[in-house]
């Protein structure tokens, strides 16, 4: 289970830096508290479903690219993605 919120930790952090946004802006578009979404970030928490809704609307992806597994093209994937 901590590998699987590890993956979605790294995930989040990368879509996030991919659509240059900080966590403040992230929060307050999801309505997240900023310290619930910080322990996401850092794998310290298992997010719901829901919370993971809400960040995949804020960054205009399906839930599962939190989930998808890493390789060094990931960045590039996700950059790929967010521009459509």
């Amino acid at each position: 289970m901590v590998q699987t919120v590890e993956l979605i930790a790294k995930n989040i952090r990368c879509l996030r830096d991919v659509k240059h946004l900080s966590q403040k802006e992230v929060c307050a578009d999801s309505c997240v508290p900023q310290g619930q979404y910080s322990c996401i970030e850092n794998g310290k928490v298992r997010p719901s479903i829901s919370t993971l809704e809400k960040l995949a609307s804020v960054f205009e992806v399906d839930i599962a690219e939190f989930f998808k597994f890493d390789d060094l093209e990931q960045k590039d994937n996700l950059q790929t993605l967010v521009a459509q």
